[in-house]
């Protein structure tokens, strides 16, 4: 509400879950109040309209993703580009010495990178584009469920790995790949694959804030659709540096590499419904965080073979998505 009494900026009470409009500032000589956003000259705390009407409590429309945030469609745009531009330039500042020296970049870099995202994400908020938002709300770390967020987590864990095994089983049906288990591989497989997830979840940590948090609210007006295959272009975008770079040093062929990332396209959706699903962006971070695993199984595999597990984890992400309307009984999402 506003901070003055003689401006009151008190919304109406929710009716039936739908979000009525604040009423307009009461003093005429404030001048000719803006479309969203509040009094320019008693800086109500209050928008002016959100970006959708709450949902119902059942409903599972993507609107319930954002049914917490105070963006304006203007607002999420200029967001998102903003976000876009930073952050890509910043990739290739920190990548462009090991282009030039035509040098593998290290692994801790890939790790410690990761958190450019969250960073860009952060400049943007505070200062470039302010929003009247609270960052874990805006980056989606707040939890309202355990329970539920623990198991999207774990459906999300489960979805990667059957994707893997999937992948397997099929390659090698086709023979897109040769059967060739190494040594001890299923004690390597039980005993590396949770830890390494968890320890790497420390790293998406830093990606999934930005990608399923800020930018899909920002873009929460345009529909789940819409707005996952417009984060999944800058994803891709975003890692051409290290495309080039490993190019460059003949660390990986060209085509490959741009092949693998190209796949982050297909691979967007799935992460963009479990962070739905599961009322905030930590089943994505865990389902980021899983290790590939399908070196210790196969050897001799065509570039068709990791294709499989990109159409595997589409299939998951079409199966998984929020459909509008749909009548689910499940709580809204609490972004």
């Amino acid at each position: 509400m506003c901070r003055r009494r003689w401006a009151p900026h008190r919304p109406r009470r929710r009716r039936r879950g739908v979000s009525v409009p604040p009423r307009r500032c009461v003093r005429r000589w404030h001048g000719r109040l803006p479309r969203s956003g509040p009094c320019r000259c008693c800086h109500g705390d209050l928008y002016a309209l959100p970006i959708v009407p709450l949902p119902l409590p059942n409903s599972t429309s993507y609107a319930a993703f954002v049914q917490r945030t105070n963006f304006v469609p203007v607002q999420g745009v200029r967001s998102f580009i903003v976000f876009s531009l930073l952050v890509v330039a910043a990739l290739w500042v920190v990548v462009l010495p090991y282009i030039l020296n035509a040098t593998e970049p290290p692994g801790w870099l890939l790790l410690v990178g990761r958190w450019i995202p969250a960073l860009a994400s952060l400049v943007v908020v505070l200062w470039l584009v302010p929003l009247r938002v609270r960052l874990p709300e805006l980056w989606g770390l707040s939890v309202r469920s355990w329970s539920r967020t623990l198991i999207w987590a774990g459906l999300a864990f489960a979805a990667v790995m059957v994707a893997q095994l999937l992948q397997i089983v099929v390659g090698v049906l086709l023979g897109l790949a040769r059967w060739a288990p190494a040594e001890g591989w299923i004690l390597a497989l039980v005993g590396s694959v949770l830890p390494i997830t968890l320890v790497t979840m420390l790293s998406t940590l830093g990606e999934e804030v930005a990608w399923r948090g800020h930018l899909a609210q920002a873009l929460a007006h345009l529909g789940f659709w819409r707005s996952t295959i417009l984060i999944a272009l800058v994803w891709m975008v975003w890692h051409l540096p290290l495309v080039v770079a490993y190019a460059v040093a003949d660390v990986m062929p060209l085509a490959a590499n741009l092949a693998a990332n190209l796949g982050i396209v297909f691979l967007a959706p799935l992460l963009a419904a479990v962070a739905i699903r599961g009322g905030s962006i930590w089943p994505a971070v865990v389902a980021h965080a899983v290790p590939p695993f399908t070196g210790l199984l196969v050897t001799e595999a065509s570039p068709w073979f990791h294709l499989l597990f990109v159409a595997v984890m589409l299939l998951f992400g079409i199966a998984l998505a929020p459909r509008s309307g749909s009548a689910e009984a499940e709580q809204a999402a609490p972004f």
